[in-house]
């Protein structure tokens, strides 16, 4: 109940309509959004209803129509906030090229109705260590709650582009609660893992011009680059330039920078169960990386942890340190205990065809494969230790210094220092008065600490290079090419890798009843 109060609260003022200060962004575009605006909320609240009243009956109508008029206003009240914060980070008020893309509008107002029913039924939330069932024709299709992915069917939105928003909406309104803001992160974690790539996701499409040259990620390799989701408005230099050729995909780029970022935390987890060495983790995530980026078609309709467990076996296998395909899914099941046991038990093989884990791996990964993880044999001399264009193991989450925001502080994230300058002797019989000055916190005097930090100002010298940066965070713009839409995410500034902004999602979790407990018999 406090939830919902709180989301009463936060749209008092707002209205089933554009304000006045929306409206005046609006009679700034070139070409005026707002009837595109109301066409596509028309239709959202058209299938919506729809949809409502098919789970909770006809009898519910009236309680479909006042949530979907709270998102209406939500809707509103967010994409104002967020053209506002637009407006201060480029000095531009014409945002034509974004208002005028029906896939944004599509998208914003479904990120407003989740929200909206998160916050009504909270029992619909997804724990945060949970890993998302694999999607399969008779797990998703008629959902018996509005648990997300509901929302993307019944408004007809592709889950890539529902993430190009949330972490955009989240910056935007800032005093949305804490548990409303975990789950849309535990959404946008359910994305990457799955829903992104099912059939006819945009991902897959994109993957699929990049490998055939007529796209191309913003770097030669899919790395780390900033968080934030919105370009500057109208500058093509910072997406896709008209004669650019390839075109280039910034959103393509943040997706799977963020979709490694998570598979390096689970395979992290793995290599920590089962106790495989450095040398062999590279060679392991090497091959994952080369199905993301090479091999889409082994993701289409499954769950990136299968890639995962494939991929510490194959290789394994091949440098003769195998891994019983047994012991993996008891280190997934004792890491990840809640998960559906859909992960490993019930693997799209082809066609619509369904089975284990290890059948997939025999008949349908090792066989895409096979010349590519032979090249790690241990029989064969100069095998190479990662895969070409790589990414690097050291990127993985464990090795960077992750920034956090600031509850409530919008712009403001505090993230610790690589390494202090103030080292821990190695014995206590090094803190003498001769060698340090001592002050303990409650007993000593104030005098001590003045001249400590005296000291430490003479040593100093002058200011330190290390300081909090307030960064401005990145906003939505949309770029069309080729009859896609895509929100590009170019940083106002390189920053180096370490420094980079990242919010990592829950470590998953997986459970089930039995597990897969023979090996392949087609080996490697």
């Amino acid at each position: 109940m406090n939830s919902i109060q709180h989301l009463l609260n936060l749209l008092q003022t707002s209205t089933d309509n554009p304000s006045a200060v929306l409206n005046r962004y609006l009679e700034k575009c070139s070409n005026n959004p707002l009837w595109l605006m109301m066409e596509q909320l028309q239709q959202a609240e058209g299938n919506f209803q729809a949809n409502y009243v098919k789970i909770l009956g006809e009898r519910y109508l009236t309680i479909g129509q006042q949530r979907f008029r709270l998102a209406r206003r939500l809707y509103f009240h967010v994409m104002e906030s967020m053209l506002k914060m637009e407006e201060e980070r480029v000095a531009s008020s014409d945002f034509t090229k974004l208002l005028n893309q029906p896939v944004f509008h599509k998208s914003l107002i479904s990120c407003s109705l989740e929200v909206v029913l998160v916050t009504y039924e909270p029992h619909c939330t997804v724990g945060s260590n949970t890993p998302s069932p694999v999607i399969t024709p008779g797990n998703g299709s008629a959902p018996a709650s509005f648990l997300f992915p509901w929302i993307l069917s019944s408004l007809k939105v592709h889950a890539f582009d529902l993430f190009k928003v949330v972490d955009s909406f989240v910056k935007a309104e800032p005093r949305l609660t804490s548990d409303v803001v975990k789950h849309l992160h535990q959404i946008e974690n359910q994305i990457l893992e799955c829903y992104a790539w099912t059939t006819g996701s945009p991902v897959l499409e994109l993957l699929h011009q990049s490998e055939s040259g007529s796209v191309s990620l913003s770097s030669s390799s899919p790395r780390p680059i900033s968080n934030g989701v919105v370009p500057r408005e109208g500058n093509a230099s910072d997406s896709e330039s008209p004669s650019a050729s390839p075109r280039r995909s910034r959103s393509l780029s943040t997706f799977l920078n963020k979709v490694f970022k998570l598979a390096s935390q689970r395979l992290q987890a793995f290599c920590s169960i089962l106790h495989v060495t450095g040398d062999l983790q590279h060679k392991i995530w090497s091959c994952f990386e080369y199905c993301v980026v090479h091999r889409p078609g082994l993701l289409t309709d499954r769950h990136i942890d299968q890639i995962l467990m494939c991929s510490v076996y194959a290789i394994s296998k091949v440098v003769e340190r195998e891994i019983k395909f047994k012991a993996i899914v008891a280190a997934y099941r004792s890491i990840y205990p809640s998960v559906s046991q859909q992960v490993f038990k019930r693997v799209l093989i082809n066609g619509g065809d369904y089975d284990s884990i290890i059948a997939f791996y025999n008949k349908v990964f090792m066989q895409s494969l096979k010349s590519f993880i032979l090249q790690y044999s241990s029989s064969k001399s100069g095998a190479p230790s990662s895969s070409p264009g790589a990414q690097p193991f050291a990127m993985l989450p464990s090795q960077i210094s992750p920034s956090y925001q600031v509850p409530g502080r919008q712009n403001f994230y505090v993230s610790p220092m690589k390494s202090s300058p103030f080292k821990t002797p190695l014995s206590p019989s090094l803190l003498t008065p001769r060698t340090r000055q001592l002050f303990s916190f409650g007993e000593g005097p104030i005098s001590s600490l003045r001249i400590i930090n005296e000291q430490l100002s003479v040593l100093s010298g002058s200011r330190s290079s290390k300081r909090l940066r307030f960064e401005q965070t990145e906003d939505i713009e949309p770029h069309t090419a080729s009859g896609s839409f895509e929100f590009e995410s170019p940083s106002k500034r390189k920053v180096p890798a370490s420094r980079k902004s990242l919010r990592y999602p829950d470590p998953p979790s997986l459970a089930t009843d039995s597990g897969a407990d023979d090996n392949p018999k087609t080996a490697v």
